[in-house]
This record gives structure tokens, sequence and C-alpha cells, in this order.
């Protein structure tokens, strides 16, 4: 049997952390958490998971950034940008350049029946 997917979740939110945390190991996910960019960036240099879901607005490093930055250590890693508090103004110009480093690495579909 293979290993489960590594999905590395970053939030400076503890809640949101939590959250996800339980419902992606519900799914038998190997979950790792930061609530730090510059923790996730080790993260993902040490563990190599193979999705990152991030808020898009926390402090230090934004979730642009962390996803540019996780791109340069695995081109290969997929990226999942989450907010609460963009306006569709501010997150277009960014979903869309998010999109288009995206549409370089498509995600794979994952059977459910796995």
């Amino acid at each position: 049997m293979a290993a489960p997917d590594k999905i590395l979740i970053v939030d400076d939110e503890p809640d949101a952390l939590e959250n996800f945390l339980r419902i992606l190991s519900g799914h038998r996910y190997d979950c790792l958490v930061e609530t730090d960019a510059s923790q996730a960036l080790a993260a993902t240099e040490r563990e190599h998971p193979k999705v990152l879901l991030t808020d898009f607005r926390m402090p230090g490093l934004d979730g642009i950034s962390l996803l540019k930055a996780a791109k340069r250590i695995d081109p290969a890693i997929q990226v999942v940008l989450l907010t609460a508090y963009a306006s569709i103004q501010t997150a277009w110009p960014r979903c869309a350049m998010a999109r288009l480093i995206t549409s370089l690495n498509p995600l794979p579909v994952r059977n459910s029946g796995q």
C-alpha cells in the first residue's frame, strides 16, 4: 500500500489549522502544519509535501510569496491559496498569477476509491 500524500497546511490562525488537520487527516492524508511561512519553507525542503495549502494573508510572507518560494524549492508542488479577507479587486490579479503558475503543473486527479 502506498504512503499517503503529504499536505503542508500553513495558516496563522490556530483554529483554521486544527480544522484543516482534522478534515484532511480523516481522509488519510499525512498532514504537516505550520503557523509561519518561513517554517513552512523549511518543512517543504525537509518533508517534500505534494500539496501546500496556505492562507492568502499572513504576517511576514503572504500566500503568493510562499507559493513562489515553494515552487523554487519544488516545482512539482501543488499550491492551494485560501482567504476569508480579499475582495475580488485585490484577489483577482494575484489569483491570475497563481493560476498561471499552476497551469504549468496541473493538479493530478485523485480517485477517492484508492
